[in-house]
């Protein structure tokens, strides 16, 4: 059995012994993080602060801007190959994973989705494009599909016009 989870972290910087102690105390095999504001110019540091002994890291800086960023912490005996970007989107990020356990493979998204705002310039309209792009692209491969991450929709409101769209 396998056990991932998703952080909306907004920071790993100030927030690297909670991760650690958070992926020990669940026993996780995989965590997904967004808003990790890690950005190009790695801090080597940061980075092995959140990453415990016996787990590696994949992560996604967010270019030429703060915040955003997204990563896959994970067991080092997982075998876990990052995807090349087959297409980059501009209203979300993404780290795209194959992941194989045993002789079971699965394909694994962790994405950030800012919310619009009159500073960002994000439209919905364009994100709900680039995801049913994004989502034709996937549903054609073979593996099992996992998608995780903050999509910043409020799903449980089923008022909104833009939750129901999603």
């Amino acid at each position: 059995k396998l056990s991932l989870m998703s952080l909306n972290v907004r920071s790993v910087k100030t927030k690297s012994t909670s991760i650690c102690d958070f992926m020990q105390s669940n026993n996780a095999d995989l965590l997904a993080l967004t808003e990790t504001w890690l950005g190009s110019a790695i801090d080597k540091s940061v980075i092995s602060e959140i990453t415990p002994d016996g787990y590696q890291i994949f992560h996604i800086p967010r270019e030429n801007k703060l915040g955003g960023g997204v990563a896959l912490i994970h067991r080092s005996n997982i075998d876990v190959k990052r995807s090349k970007p087959v297409q980059t989107y501009s209203h979300f990020e993404m780290l795209e994973c194959n992941v194989v356990v045993l002789k079971n493979c699965f394909r694994l998204c962790v994405i950030y989705r800012p919310p619009p705002s009159r500073t960002n310039k994000l439209k919905n309209s364009t994100f709900f494009e680039e995801w049913s792009e994004f989502l034709d692209r996937l549903v054609v491969t073979p593996e099992e599909l996992v998608i995780t991450g903050d999509l910043n929709f409020h799903l449980d409101n089923k008022n909104n016009c833009d939750t129901r769209t999603f």
